[in-house]
């Protein structure tokens, strides 16, 4: 997370760019010398909703924060009972996207492997140590379970950790 411990509001599930834009402010984000500039202007793109490995970390939505239409940062927003949470926000190089399902799942298919369904998914593991690089979790035909990482390497397991 840049900045210091985000400032906690609750927004209603569906107000994801409300809950992007105005935890980048409330959270003096706008002001970082480091990733203020970046971010005055900014609005959102894709987002890219995570669903958890593990019941102690709820699931999330990953926000791409867009300047002059190039990704520029990431934003996580945690989904809790009373609705979601700005969680934390990093910064991006050269554009870069989110993943989603259709490119997991040409990518399988480039490798010779086919699945029916790809869903993010995420919890401290070896294959992923952080909530903004999450795994896939994808089912074949068979009903064989694999998991994706963010380098592209499938797995059938995935091997947890504790938080560092």
């Amino acid at each position: 997370m840049t900045g210091s411990v985000p400032v906690d509001t609750a927004y209603p599930d569906g107000a994801i760019e409300q809950a992007t834009l105005d935890g980048i402010a409330t959270n003096k984000l706008l002001s970082s010398p480091n990733v203020g500039p970046m971010l005055q202007g900014a609005t959102i793109g894709r987002t890219l909703h995570v669903e958890s490995l593990t019941p102690e970390i709820p699931a999330y939505e990953l926000v791409e924060v867009l300047k002059n239409g190039s990704v520029v940062a990431n934003v996580m927003l945690v989904h809790r009972d009373d609705g979601l949470h700005f969680g934390a926000l990093r910064p991006v190089t050269d554009g870069a996207r989110l993943p989603d399902v259709a490119s997991v799942m040409e990518g399988l298919s480039s490798m010779g492997s086919t699945a029916l369904s790809a869903t993010a998914v995420w919890a401290w593991s070896d294959e992923s140590m952080s909530p903004f690089d999450p795994l896939w979790r994808t089912v074949d035909a068979s009903g064989s379970t694999n998991y994706v990482t963010p380098t592209g390497q499938v797995s059938s397991s995935v091997h947890l950790t504790s938080s560092p």
